[in-house]
């Protein structure tokens, strides 16, 4: 499952420059994390939101810009946004798969974060790909 391939120095190269960045903001560590987090976490509820009520072709840029983001996170070998608010606040760290994994009563490691936000992408194109279908089918 992990390896340490080109796609993982990548993501650790990308994760030091937004630190560096981050770490010239004057706000604690703690609140950015936070803002991250959230950011991160309403992304896809949004994302879902906007081609339902958006134009069918802003709806398919939307769809697109999910995908590099869902092949991204393969590449990756993981989510460089889950990373950097690692860092940032280690001890309040919730990842975005934890809440699914509470609900399905499983334990909360690496591997099964990881293959759950796998299955939670592909459900989530699959719906997204519905939504695109029936918004051409009747409303193009």
């Amino acid at each position: 499952m992990f390896y340490k391939g080109s796609g993982v120095v990548h993501r650790d190269t990308i994760v030091k420059i937004i630190l560096t960045i981050l770490d010239k903001i004057n706000i604690p560590n703690k609140i950015k994390a936070f803002m991250i987090r959230s950011m991160h976490m309403q992304a896809p509820i949004n994302g879902i939101a906007l081609i339902i009520l958006s134009k069918f072709r802003v709806g398919i840029c939307i769809y697109a810009m999910f995908a590099c983001v869902f092949i991204l996170f393969f590449y990756f070998n993981g989510c460089f946004l889950t990373i950097i608010e690692y860092k940032l606040d280690k001890e309040n760290f919730i990842n975005i798969a934890d809440p699914y994994l509470h609900v399905t009563n499983s334990e909360l490691t690496d591997e099964n974060r990881y293959y759950s936000i796998i299955y939670i992408g592909i459900l989530y194109m699959i719906v997204c790909s519905w939504i695109l279908l029936y918004k051409y089918k009747y409303h193009y």
